[in-house]
């Protein structure tokens, strides 16, 4: 998911190692699903952006 624009892609498997998928406390869920997410800028955002610019501005503004 890019940072700056929202842009999303879809990604069907995964290279190398596969990430924890069954947290270590259910909390009493039956859990059935998980989800990876990928952070990041899409190359038109990478294209566009200043080199000092600061692609965590969405996380900073979630805090």
């Amino acid at each position: 998911m890019c940072r700056r624009c929202g842009r999303t892609e879809d990604i069907d498997c995964l290279i190398g190692s596969r990430p924890c998928l069954t947290p270590d406390a259910d909390h009493g869920f039956t859990v059935d699903e998980a989800e990876v997410v990928f952070w990041g800028l899409c190359p038109a955002c990478v294209s566009a952006a200043p080199a000092a610019d600061n692609i965590h501005h969405n996380e900073e503004e979630e805090l």
